[in-house]
C-alpha cells in the first residue's frame, strides 16, 4: 500500500514539473470577448436535408411512408384522410361516422367483442373526422402488427353499425355541446368560425343538439359509403417493424378495398362580413377578442412563389412569438393581456382564416382593440425594418429544424405534403427560400394580402365592463348566447 501512495506522489510531482516546465510559447492567449452578443460569429451552417420515409402504394392506389424506428418495440400507424364535415350533407354526420367507425363494431366483432380484442393485446385505435380532414391512429407492440392492420382492415371495410353505440356517441355529443356555452374559449372558437366563414357555409356551419338528435345510421352508412375510400387515405408508419411484412400485411388487410364509382366537388370559397360582433356573457372577468378574414388557399402547383415565405416571415414580426410586435404592445409595453397573436395561414388545399387574437380585462376591452388597430395599421404605412426580416427569417428557420427531431415528425410531415399535393422536396427547399425573403418582399405582401377592411371583430364578454361602449368602434350585432340554431347567421 505504501509503495502505491510513494509512486502515485513520484509520478504527481514529475506531471507537475513538465507542466509548469514547458515553453511559455505553447501556452495559447485566451482572446477577448467580444464587446456584445451581436459580434458574436459563427461559421454558415451546413445544409438542412431532413430524412425521407420510404414509400410504397398498395394495388388500390393508397401510399404508404414508412420509417422503421427500432428504439421502441412499438409500431404506430397514422392515416390521413380527406374527408371531413365539408363534405357532409348536414353538419355532425362526419364526426359520427369517424366515431361510429371505431366503437361500432365489425362483421366479424360486436362492438363489445372489439373492445375486449384491442384491450387483450394492448392495441390502440381511434378515428377522428373533423371539418376538412380525418385522422386514424393505431399503436401496437411490434408483435401485435399483424393483429392491429387486421383489425384496422376490418374496421374500415366491413363496419357493423351497431345503432346502440350510434346512440351512445349522440348522447356523447350533445353533452359536449351543451357544455360548450360554459368556456368562453369554447365560445370564442365556434362563433368566429360561423362569422368568418358564414354559418350556413360548409366551412363555417357548426352542429347543434337538434342536429345531432336527428341523425341516423342510414345518414352514417351513406356517408361512409361515398367518402370513406382508400383514394382519399395517405398511411405513415413507424417503429419497429420488418418492412416486407409491414407491406404484406397492408396488402392482405388494406389492398382490396375498393373506391367507389361516386365523385365529390369541393365546397366554393366562403367571403367574410366585416363588422362587430359581441357576444355577452355576464359571468366572466376577461373580455376574448378576435379579428378575422376568409383566406383563400394557395395553388399546390406553385408551392416555392415567393409569397408564400415572405407572409410568413410578416406574420412572426406582427404577431408570432414574444419579439413579435402584438406581444411587445399588447403584453410587454401595455400590460394588457398574457397572450396576443396573429395567424397568417399558408394552406393548400382548403381556405382559411387571417386570426388576431388577445384576452384582457372588462375594463381595458377597447383599449386593448384599439392597440391591436394601431398596430395593424403602422405595419401597413410604416413598413417593417431590415433587422425585423432578419430575425424572422432566423426565428422561421430554427423552429423548422425543430420539426424533424423525431421519425413521427418526419412521417407526419411527408404526409402532410402529399395531402396538399406537393412535391416531395418541399420541405428541403424551405429554409433557401426563407433565406430570399427580402425587405421589399414583406412589405409588399403585407400591403397586398392584409385588409383591415375585411376584418370581423368578434368580442365575448361583459359590455357593461368595457372601459366604452364598443358602439365606439362602429355599429355593434349581438348574437344571442341562449341555446344554438341549427343554421343561420349571427
Amino acid at each position: 500500500m505504501v509503495h502505491h501512495v510513494r509512486g502515485y506522489l513520484i509520478l504527481g510531482f514529475g506531471l507537475v514539473l513538465v507542466i509548469t516546465t514547458l515553453p511559455v510559447a505553447a501556452q495559447t492567449p485566451t482572446p477577448a470577448p467580444p464587446p456584445s452578443w451581436e459580434a458574436l460569429q459563427f461559421p454558415p451552417l451546413p445544409a438542412f436535408q431532413p430524412p425521407r420515409p420510404r414509400t410504397f402504394r398498395l394495388r388500390n392506389g393508397i401510399p404508404v411512408y414508412m420509417l422503421p424506428d427500432p428504439t421502441v418495440p412499438v409500431v404506430r400507424l397514422v392515416g390521413w384522410m380527406d374527408v371531413g364535415e365539408i363534405h357532409a350533407p348536414r353538419p355532425g354526420i362526419a364526426g359520427l361516422t369517424g366515431t361510429l367507425l371505431r366503437t361500432g363494431g365489425t362483421r366479424l366483432h360486436t362492438p363489445d367483442e372489439l373492445d375486449a380484442l384491442l384491450d387483450a393485446r394492448a392495441i390502440e385505435l381511434e378515428i377522428q373526422i373533423g371539418r376538412t380532414s380525418g385522422q386514424i391512429t393505431l399503436a401496437m407492440l411490434s408483435e401485435q402488427m399483424r393483429t392491429g392492420l387486421a383489425i384496422l382492415g376490418e374496421v374500415l371495410t366491413e363496419p357493423r353499425w351497431d345503432p346502440d353505440r350510434l346512440e351512445v356517441a349522440k348522447r356523447q355529443e350533445i353533452a359536449f355541446l351543451m357544455r360548450e356555452n360554459d368556456d368562453p374559449e369554447a365560445i370564442v372558437a365556434r362563433e368566429f368560425q360561423k362569422i368568418v366563414f358564414g354559418a350556413d357555409h360548409p366551412y363555417g356551419r357548426y352542429p347543434t343538439p337538434a342536429d345531432i338528435r336527428a341523425i341516423t345510421v342510414d345518414d352514417i352508412r351513406t356517408f361512409y359509403e361515398q367518402h370513406i375510400r382508400p383514394d382519399r387515405l395517405i398511411i405513415g408508419v413507424w417503429g419497429r417493424f420488418n418492412e416486407r411484412d409491414l407491406r404484406n400485411e397492408l396488402r392482405q388487410y388494406l389492398g382490396n378495398w375498393r373506391r367507389p364509382r361516386t365523385e365529390r366537388a369541393r365546397p366554393g370559397l366562403p367571403v367574410t362580413r366585416p363588422g362587430i360582433y359581441l357576444v355577452r356573457k355576464p359571468d366572466v372577468t376577461q373580455t376574448k377578442i378576435r379579428f378575422g378574414y376568409a383566406v383563400p388557399p394557395f395553388n399546390p402547383k406553385q408551392p416555392y412563389a415567393r409569397d408564400i415565405y415572405a407572409l410568413q416571415v410578416a406574420n412572426v414580426i406582427f404577431g408570432r412569438g414574444f419579439a413579435s410586435r402584438l406581444f411587445v404592445r399588447i403584453r410587454t409595453q401595455m400590460g394588457l393581456a398574457y397572450y396576443a397573436y396573429s395567424r397568417y395561414p399558408v394552406s393548400f388545399q382548403h381556405p382559411g382564416a387571417f386570426v388576431i387574437a388577445t384576452a384582457t380585462q372588462a375594463q381595458r376591452t377597447v383599449q386593448a382593440i384599439r392597440a391591436i388597430q394601431d398596430e395593424l395599421e403602422r405595419i401597413r404605412t410604416e413598413g417593417v425594418t431590415d433587422a425585423e426580416v432578419q430575425y424572422a427569417k432566423n426565428w422561421l428557420i430554427n423552429s423548422f429544424i425543430f420539426e424533424y427531431e423525431t421519425p413521427a415528425n418526419i412521417v407526419l410531415n411527408y404526409l402532410e405534403l402529399a395531402a396538399a399535393g406537393l412535391p416531395e422536396d418541399y420541405l428541403e427547399q424551405f429554409v433557401p427560400n426563407v433565406q430570399a425573403v427580402t425587405t421589399d418582399d414583406v412589405n409588399r405582401v403585407i400591403r397586398q394580402y392584409w385588409h383591415p377592411e375585411r376584418m370581423a371583430l368578434l368580442v365575448v364578454g361583459t359590455p357593461e365592463k368595457f372601459d366604452s361602449p364598443l358602439s365606439v368602434l362602429g355599429e355593434v350585432h349581438e348574437i344571442p348566447l341562449h341555446g344554438m340554431q341549427s343554421s343561420g347567421g349571427p
